[in-house]
């Protein structure tokens, strides 16, 4: 179901709705079916090859922003398959509290150049094959 009214599209970045909360079963954004068809195929979703200020990743909007909810169930999930090579993502901004506490990632993470706007990110007695986060920004993380 499609909400927007064009409106958003004329505001600047920080001031766009952002996506509903997600639960499982729930709806996904195009960049999110993106990011779960390249993690089945092992593929990278990727915006841009250098590294971004600070401002220009807080001026990322809606088109290019991920939900930690869709992504946390990506990685712990079992209902959407992923590739060896996991979940990886580049430029991409990931919206909400990623809190993988005490949980067995089924697949790697690969973080670049993402902008994370929790105040928190939580791996504390996390599981993982692979982590990597390169060139990111984020608040705080625990692990």
């Amino acid at each position: 179901m499609d909400t927007t009214d064009g409106v958003d599209a004329k505001l600047p970045a920080r001031e766009r709705r952002e996506p509903a909360a997600w639960r499982p079963g729930g709806e996904l954004t195009p960049l999110e079916e993106e990011m779960v068809a390249c993690a089945a195929a092992g593929e990278l979703v990727g915006y841009g090859g250098g590294s971004f200020s600070l401002d220009q990743m807080q001026a990322w909007g809606h088109e290019r922003t991920v939900r930690a909810a869709v992504l946390r169930h990506l990685l712990i999930g079992k209902d959407w398959p992923t590739d060896a090579r996991g979940a990886r993502l580049r430029g991409i901004r990931i919206s909400g509290p990623l809190d993988l506490e005490a949980a067995v990632l089924h697949c790697p993470l690969y973080l670049d150049s993402c902008f994370l706007d929790a105040k928190l990110v939580c791996l504390d007695q996390a599981t993982a094959m692979g982590l990597t986060i390169t060139g990111c920004h984020l608040a705080e993380l625990t692990g």
